[in-house]
């Protein structure tokens, strides 16, 4: 459970290839109250992975802790090549 966890921990966490769940740890950030527009660096890797499945897992972090930031790039999908994400998602990697 994040939720007994310090921040500092929880945001360990979210750097680690091997969490699976980014948008929970970015919305338990949020809901404590932290800035979590300086992980966006580590959102916008995972929407540029090699691998499918980190896509899809920086894409649910995305739309569930930055919905705003979406609609900047309406025409991402996660489905796409690594170079065609890392052109649809550069407005966004320019931000950080």
């Amino acid at each position: 459970a994040l939720t007994g966890k310090p921040s500092i921990e929880v945001r360990g966490y979210l750097r680690r290839p091997s969490c699976l769940i980014p948008n929970v740890v970015l919305l338990e950030l949020q809901s404590r109250g932290e800035d979590i527009l300086q992980e966006l660096p580590v959102v916008l890797g995972l929407l540029v992975s090699e691998n499918i499945g980190r896509r899809g897992r920086g894409w649910a972090a995305l739309t569930s802790a930055f919905p705003e930031l979406v609609q900047r790039i309406r025409d991402y999908r996660i489905e796409d090549s690594v170079d065609d994400c890392r052109r649809k998602t550069e407005i966004l990697r320019n931000m950080v």
